[in-house]
């Protein structure tokens, strides 16, 4: 028994039409896909006071190249370091760089 043109047109219709329901019905309860930048923090860098200029340009590139965002720059006889905006991760990372004394969250507002 063959099926008439008709019928297999229908047929295909109706199969569409689950289709995309089904497809409607299961990416209806996933959120949209979350930006995959890690989320960005306020932190004070606080460098060691005999850091030279050269090797604090340094360490201010490799932040900036990272992705952090450097918003204050100090560099006086009571303080040498950054401001910045980065990722959480960085913190442990710059914790370990002989250059730097701490890493505080950055509570000024």
């Amino acid at each position: 028994m063959s099926l008439r043109r008709k019928d297999k047109f229908a047929i295909f219709v109706f199969l569409s039409i689950l289709a995309f329901a089904v497809v409607c019905i299961v990416t209806a309860n996933y959120e949209p896909i979350a930006n995959e930048k890690p989320e960005k923090q306020k932190y004070i860098i606080v460098l060691r006071k005999d850091i030279s200029d050269s090797d604090m340009e340094i360490l201010k590139s490799n932040l900036i190249g990272l992705g952090a965002n450097i918003y204050k720059e100090y560099n006086s006889t009571v303080m040498k370091g950054f401001a910045v905006e980065m990722p959480e991760e960085y913190v442990s990372v710059l914790e370990e760089d002989k250059y730097v004394v701490d890493v505080e969250p950055d509570q000024t507002g």
